[in-house]
């Protein structure tokens, strides 16, 4: 029975690679081959970034503190194999559709945790490995390989993976012990998502600094590790060949299993049987109070973009962005209004600009590009209801507006405020980045409706794979990028407001022409699907 178990968890994990997740089919062999090689190059990429990370630490090879190259390079693919799994975890090990069926079932509940850990093991090594293995190489290249040096760093890897399962589980431990508690998880899940993004982001935007104060003040840092980290300056000393900093390091990961497994062990079957939060609802008496049609559409349109994490991530994305980007833009606003007249002494570029950067972000938002075919195998219900099928699209753009226009608006204004444009420059600039989230609406819903997908088995598929969807964002980048273009040749012949002006004239007129097609044509086409 456990062979069976731990078949039916491999299975699963590679069910990408051999089914198609639109229909539900077995793939053929040639995708099936062609997925696995891009796969193994995507991997193969990262492992090449990673590498060239390590070739930065390969002076600490060389000076006082050695060990600090691999606590470095062992701590980064620590981090990776935690965020890289741990949201994996939550859903494979707690929130796994079979979970139930599985202990009504005659199996040992520790048979089905040990199996679920053999899952995040998997999930781990793979994240984990594209770090560690490529600094492995380069040690070896600059330090010379040795028969110890290779059995030390097989050691060190697996005890980091172990590691790695051991940090994993006990967050995704304490996801689900949060989940349990929150009645809507889709703003958990975004709450998680937006955090990692944030980190990632300064991580990276700072990783030059770091690394090159790392270089020039390594014994310092090597005296913190070893005062502060010290498991780390085991793990470094281990890797280096140091028997029994290795032993120790080995023995301390194992104990941490260990007491990993008893906790699990303990609240694994508890947890994935908990019901789902739901606050007790006791009856009154009170009047209903009636709402229009079109405010009832927006309603159902707005429950459903907020109770999916995946729905919100991936298609509105740039509003947290764009909020983000106007408070820092009013924070560093005497900093960027030192820029404007050295861009005024080329041209009046600066309305230009403002407007740029707002529609790069607002096209990063495509709410509308997958919204029918989220309706799937339930179309029937908005096709039945006695509503014009008008009225149903019409919903779906006004939460596209909704989403994407106040945090659109709030950056240009920040942007106008920081340049010192001018009150009617400001007002050119709003209006030509709401009348693009207009058309952008427009357009994703007229490109759904065109060719939709109501038979996907997994909502990621219209969201992050439709072609509607990528047409938008990035036909709405190449919008940007034309009207960057015009205003760069134009500007000394008509100046920043008139092209302006234009522009977003351009994009009200087709506006009305795509939402008079959703009107007439695009109506008849959902009331058909």
């Amino acid at each position: 029975m456990l062979k069976a178990l731990f078949k039916k968890q491999f299975l699963e994990l590679n069910t990408f690679y051999f089914q198609d997740k639109k229909t539900g089919a077995l793939k053929t062999k040639r995708k099936v081959i062609s997925t696995i090689v891009l796969y193994a190059l995507l991997m193969l990429f990262l492992a090449s970034a990673f590498a060239a990370m390590s070739l930065s630490f390969v002076p600490l090879l060389f000076s006082e503190t050695p060990w600090l190259y691999y606590t470095l390079t062992g701590m980064t693919a620590i981090l990776m194999g935690v965020l890289g799994s741990v949201f994996n975890t939550y859903a494979g090990m707690y929130h796994a559709k079979d979970n139930e069926l599985l202990l009504s079932m005659p199996i040992p509940p520790s048979n089905i945790l040990l199996v679920r850990i053999f899952g995040v093991a998997l999930m781990a090594l793979m994240y984990e490995a594209i770090v560690f293995i490529p600094a492995a190489v380069v040690r070896f290249i600059y330090a010379g390989v040795t028969f110890g040096g290779i059995i030390s760093a097989i050691l060190l890897f697996a005890a980091i993976t172990v590691l790695v399962i051991v940090l994993t589980c006990f967050l995704g431990w304490i996801v689900a012990l949060l989940a349990a508690k929150f009645k809507n998880k889709s703003f958990l899940t975004v709450a998680f998502a937006l955090v990692f993004f944030a980190a990632y982001y300064y991580f990276f935007s700072q990783s030059y600094t770091i690394i090159e104060s790392l270089m020039l003040n390594s014994e310092a840092v090597g005296e913190t590790v070893r005062t502060w980290l010290y498991p780390f300056y085991l793990m470094g000393m281990g890797g280096e060949g140091d028997v029994l900093s290795l032993l120790l390091f080995v023995l301390l990961v194992t104990a941490l299993f260990a007491l990993t497994w008893f906790i699990l062990s303990k609240t694994f079957v508890s947890i994935t049987t908990k019901k789902e939060a739901s606050a007790k609802k006791v009856y009154k008496e009170k009047t209903v109070k009636a709402v229009g049609a079109d405010k009832a559409l927006f309603r159902k349109e707005l429950k459903r973009f907020t109770s999916s994490a995946n729905y919100m991530l991936n298609t509105a994305l740039g509003s947290f962005f764009m909020v983000a980007a106007a408070v820092l833009v009013l924070i560093y606003s005497d900093r960027i209004s030192v820029f404007a007249p050295m861009l005024q002494s080329y041209g009046d570029y600066t309305p230009l600009i403002v407007v740029l950067v707002s529609l790069l972000c607002a096209a990063m938002n495509d709410i509308t590009a997958p919204s029918v075919s989220l309706e799937g195998k339930s179309v029937w219900i908005a096709q039945s209801m006695p509503v014009e099928a008008k009225s149903v699209l019409e919903a779906k753009q006004k939460l596209h507006w909704v989403i994407t226009m106040p945090p659109a608006v709030l950056l240009t204004a920040a942007s106008a405020y920081a340049f010192r444009l001018d009150f009617s420059e400001a007002v050119f600039a709003e209006l030509a980045v709401v009348v693009f989230i207009m058309l952008s609406s427009a357009a994703g819903l007229a490109l759904n409706l065109k060719k939709p997908n109501l038979t996907w088995t997994n909502e990621s598929i219209p969201v992050k794979q439709s072609m509607a969807a990528l047409v938008i964002i990035f036909g709405g980048w190449a919008v940007a990028v034309a009207f960057a273009a015009a205003g760069y040749f134009l500007e000394s012949k008509i100046g920043a407001s008139s092209i302006i002006v234009i522009f977003a004239a351009i994009m009200v007129l087709c506006t009305r022409l795509i939402n008079r097609w959703l009107g007439t044509k695009g109506a008849e086409i959902f009331e058909g699907l």
